[in-house]
């Protein structure tokens, strides 16, 4: 997205667990960067997986976020 986030990025179960995920936001973050943009993620707690992967690869909570719905 234009704003610097990272839309969903869902792996087929059979190829999960080989880091095409992590390779894929590494670039993707990178190329955020390289336009002057910061990279974000939007993860639901719950999803243990997806947030491992995002510390991984240098994201950090910010509280400072607030996803508001109507």
């Amino acid at each position: 997205h234009e704003e610097g986030s990272m839309g969903f990025l869902t792996v087929l179960p059979e190829y999960r667990r080989q880091g095409l995920g992590a390779r894929l936001t590494t670039a993707l973050s990178r190329r955020i960067r390289q336009a002057d943009g910061i990279p974000t993620v939007h993860i639901v707690k719950t999803n243990q997986a997806s947030l491992a992967m995002a510390k991984k690869n240098g994201f950090i909570h910010n509280a400072n976020v607030h996803w508001l719905l109507s």
